[in-house]
């Protein structure tokens, strides 16, 4: 993956990082580009009128447009504590892993099909939206060794990223 495969979304929070992601998605799938990758979603409650963040999830970009998703992050209290945290947050590492994992894996997959057909993908290409994974988190999660970057550095795979700024 050179340079110029690699495409970073930054702004302060609540600019639209997600949003735009989230359009080119549906966008890239419109149009038969093999789009693969996953988006952070806030998780709100309301009391009396008030809105507070409890945490976040993981949510997957599906063709199907089924968006699994799993838990990312929730609030730090009594039952987690003592597990790894991110700021005010815990971090449901194998929670993450179980979605994140097989979707980063199917890249690699998908590499080898394109080398053994060069016609299964439209326009040979994979894009990987990545939707703000902060290299604290990144550091907490031990089994991206299979999908590591090395093994995705490919011509056909576009890397599409946000980044908290």
């Amino acid at each position: 993956m050179s340079s110029s495969n690699i495409l970073l979304v930054t702004g302060r929070p609540g600019i639209g990082k997600t949003t735009l992601v989230s359009r080119v998605f549906e966008e890239l799938c419109k149009h038969g580009i093999h789009t693969v990758g996953f988006k952070t979603e806030e998780i709100r409650q309301s009391y009396s009128g008030r809105s507070s963040r409890l945490g976040f999830d993981i949510v997957l970009f599906d063709s199907s447009l089924k968006y699994p998703r799993a838990s990312l992050a929730r609030l730090v209290n009594q039952s987690n504590q003592h597990q790894p945290r991110v700021g005010q947050y815990f971090v449901d590492i194998s929670s993450f892993e179980s979605l994140a994992i097989p979707c980063l894996q199917s890249i690699v997959n998908s590499l080898g099909n394109v080398s053994s057909n060069g016609n299964l993908l439209k326009n040979n290409l994979i894009v990987c939206i990545i939707d703000e994974i902060v290299d604290k988190l990144v550091t907490l999660i031990t089994n991206l060794s299979p999908c590591n970057t090395s093994n995705i550095k490919h011509p056909t795979v576009i890397l599409l990223a946000t980044v908290p700024s």
